[in-house]
C-alpha cells in the first residue's frame, strides 16, 4: 500500500472498471492496485450511477470536486468569523456552525477550529 495519500488516477479508474468487468471483488481490485479497500470501496460508490461504474465520469467528478475545493477559502477569515460569531449569539453550537458553513459552501472548516479561537 502507498504510504501518503494520492488521488485516484484515471488510469487506476480504468482498471477498477476492467476489473468489476471480470467479477473481482472490491477487495481483490484493491489489492491488484495496491491501494487500501477503503479507497476503492469509496471511489466506487460516490462514482457509480445505477449500479455501474464509470470511469470517464469519475473523472469528470472528481476534477469538479478539486475545483470546488480550491474555490473555497481554507481560513477562518474576518468575514467567515463574523458569520461564526453571528451564529454564536443565536445560540448555535460549533459543530452546527461548522456544518451550516460547510452545507453552503462558504468554508470548510473543522468545529474544533472554532472552539479554538473562541
Amino acid at each position: 500500500m502507498a504510504s501518503s495519500f494520492q488521488h485516484v488516477t484515471y488510469e487506476e479508474r480504468c482498471r477498477i472498471d476492467a476489473l468489476q468487468a471480470e467479477g473481482l471483488s472490491l477487495s481483490e481490485i484493491a489489492r491488484r492496485l495496491e491501494r487500501s479497500q477503503a479507497t476503492i470501496s469509496r471511489e466506487v460508490a460516490r462514482n457509480s450511477e445505477g449500479g455501474a461504474y464509470r470511469p470517464d465520469e469519475a473523472q469528470r467528478k472528481a476534477g469538479e470536486r478539486r475545483h470546488a475545493a480550491s474555490a473555497v477559502p481554507r481560513k477562518l477569515t474576518d468575514c467567515v468569523w463574523e458569520l461564526v460569531v453571528s451564529k454564536l449569539r443565536l445560540q448555535w453550537n460549533p459543530e452546527q456552525i461548522a456544518g451550516w458553513l460547510r452545507l453552503k459552501g462558504i468554508v470548510s472548516i473543522s468545529f474544533q477550529l472554532i472552539y479554538r479561537r473562541v
